[in-house]
């Protein structure tokens, strides 16, 4: 048994076929056979049902799947930790939700450049749900983003939370006592597009009352939301903590809602391959600078 066996069986697992994983492995399909044909051999088991038009796992093969996805990213950290950093040329394809890009993104950089100099960092901000497609796709590397992350064979790590609460210029809600979703009924909401973390808590909070929001603009921009918050044209479901500032300022008010509304929950996201050996130790800087696991007194605001 070796690691490019495991390798292969993430491979073919993550691109569906014996072939995509031959193309993206630079192999032919008999060479990608037989090294699951001996993997198999040495766990005495079958680990694919071969039958099927669409190759699925064995029972057998969902149990290893678990274990080489630890293996294949232990040894990817243990080569990053002895590769000479300076010498290593390539490019990472970073996903990254905007609440992040606009916190502490610029600390994880800092710490790619200086361990990585010769690494370059492409970045995509977006939704979450489009990062996970795309890194499910391999069009980005690797994701910081909202959860659940459910992408199979993917290395998925904590980043923290942080605090929704609803917002909104003082003028156009009035704040006596908590509001509930009946209470917002009427009023404008801004809100990010439907694939969105943030939209999928918000619409929560209305179905579970049985409400639904007469008027939703949606935006894809967390910063320009902020900015129409601001101006008076809508309610949101922001992090408050960014906003502190501006509602010590009079700009902006949190909105006391019932029934709560619960943190959102961040995560790194990679596939750990031995091509990218860094994955692993980027995913450590990116838990060593995140916003989320600091302090509330830590935090510095932020404006749009």
């Amino acid at each position: 048994m070796n690691i490019r066996s495991l390798e292969t069986l993430l491979w073919i697992t993550r691109l569906g076929s014996f072939s995509a994983a031959a193309r993206h492995l630079r192999l032919t399909q008999p060479a990608i056979t037989r090294r699951i044909n001996e993997l198999e051999a040495d766990l005495g088991a079958p680990l694919f049902n071969r039958e099927r038009p669409q190759i699925t796992l064995t029972a057998a093969g969902k149990k290893c799947l678990q274990i080489a996805e630890r293996i294949v990213a232990d040894i990817s950290a243990l080569r990053a930790a002895v590769d000479d950093n300076a010498g290593l040329i390539g490019v990472i394809r970073l996903g990254v939700a905007e609440v992040i890009a606009l916190s502490w993104l610029d600390r994880l950089l800092v710490r790619i450049a200086e361990r990585y100099p010769n690494i370059e960092v492409d970045l995509d901000i977006d939704l979450s749900a489009r990062l996970v497609n795309k890194l499910n796709s391999r069009n980005i590397d690797m994701a910081l983003l909202p959860g659940p992350v459910a992408l199979p064979g993917a290395v998925t790590e904590s980043l923290g939370s942080y605090g929704l609460s609803w917002m909104a210029h003082p003028a156009l809600v009035k704040i006596d006592r908590d509001i509930t979703p009946a209470d917002f009924a009427d009023v404008p909401i801004l809100t990010a597009p439907k694939d969105a973390n943030v939209f999928s808590i918000m619409q929560k909070w209305f179905v579970d009352a049985g409400v639904k929001p007469r008027r939703v603009s949606y935006c894809a921009s967390f910063s320009v939301i902020a900015s129409l918050v601001r101006k008076g044209i809508g309610a949101s479901l922001l992090p408050h903590d960014f906003f502190r500032d501006h509602v010590e300022e009079g700009a902006m008010v949190i909105v006391p809602a019932s029934p709560r509304i619960g943190p959102a929950e961040y995560y790194v996201s990679y596939l750990p391959t031995g091509e990218m050996s860094f994955l692993p130790e980027i995913a450590s800087f990116a838990k060593e600078e995140s916003w989320f696991f600091k302090a509330d007194e830590n935090r510095s605001g932020w404006s749009a």
